[in-house]
Parts: C-alpha cells; sequence; structure tokens
C-alpha cells in the first residue's frame, strides 16, 4: 500500500462539498429541510480516535521489535483502517462542510442555527479523526531498513505498508 497524499484528500474533500452543497440546496429550495446532524455526533467521531491511536502506537511497538501483541498480519489490518478512515473521513468531511455552509445560510432560524453548532462539532472531530487516521498511516509505513536490515543497499524510500 501507498500512503495516501494530502492532495487526494483535498480533492475528495471538494468534490464531496461542491456535489453536497448542490444537494443539500435543491432539497432546501423544494422546501425540504436537511438531515440534522447533532452535536453528540462529534462525541462519536472522537470516540473513534482513541482505538485507531492505541492500535497505532503497538505498530510502532512491533516496528521498533518492542514487546507487543500485535502480529504483523494485525498491522496490516491496522494499516489498511487508517487508510479506510483517511479516505471515508474526507468523503464526510466535504458533507459536512456543506451541511455548514447551508446553516451559515439560514442561520436566522433557530433550527439552522442547531444544525450550525452540531455540523461545526462534527467538523472539527471529523478533521481531528481524519489526521489521526494519516498519522498512524505514517507509522505503518516500513523502511527498506526495517524490513532488509540496514546492509541491504537497497534505496531508502517507503516500502508498501504493514
Amino acid at each position: 500500500m501507498r500512503r495516501i497524499r494530502f492532495w487526494v484528500l483535498a480533492v475528495i474533500v471538494v468534490f464531496t462539498w461542491v456535489v453536497s452543497a448542490a444537494a443539500l440546496l435543491v432539497v432546501i429550495r423544494g422546501g425540504g429541510t436537511p438531515m440534522l446532524i447533532q452535536p453528540a455526533a462529534a462525541g462519536v467521531v472522537f470516540l473513534l480516535i482513541v482505538p485507531l491511536l492505541l492500535a497505532g502506537r503497538e505498530v510502532r511497538r512491533l516496528k521498533r521489535h518492542e514487546k507487543t501483541r500485535m502480529t504483523p498480519i494485525a498491522a496490516a489490518q491496522v494499516a489498511l483502517a487508517a487508510q479506510s478512515v483517511e479516505l471515508v473521513g474526507a468523503a464526510v468531511l466535504g458533507y459536512l462542510a456543506a451541511q455548514v455552509m447551508v446553516a451559515v445560510l439560514g442561520a436566522d432560524t433557530s433550527l439552522m442555527a442547531r444544525q450550525l453548532l452540531g455540523s461545526v462539532l462534527a467538523l472539527v472531530a471529523m478533521f481531528v479523526l481524519v489526521v489521526a487516521a494519516h498519522i498512524v498511516e505514517g507509522w505503518c509505513v516500513i523502511d527498506d531498513e526495517d524490513e532488509h536490515g540496514a546492509a541491504s543497499g537497497s534505496p531508502a524510500s517507503p516500502a508498501p505498508a504493514c
């Protein structure tokens, strides 16, 4: 696996934001109400950060050859989970940004003011989750020196993730 580049995440966020904003504006112009984001959603997202970071720390211990219960197969699963969280999180970031935009446009109503609070909190929480996943993905990268030893003579570029 290769590391996900920031520009890929940015393209996903922008694309999802444009599509979501257009869809939400169509719903509102048609007299509908957008899906309401509750502030508790941010708490749920923050709860996802903890196990991801703990698993990432175990992968770091495995790479350092320290005592850990992490196996190489489980480390690969952690790397895959981190990449999945990054990609899906980027799409959700775009959707939440569209929700924030719609709530700002209609902030004069109490419903949209509550929507703004929930959307902003969820947006911040999702951003932190995506950053944490990117950090964990970095911890899962195996350098050629880690895999083949320092005397292998191979280039020092990162190899596929765990």
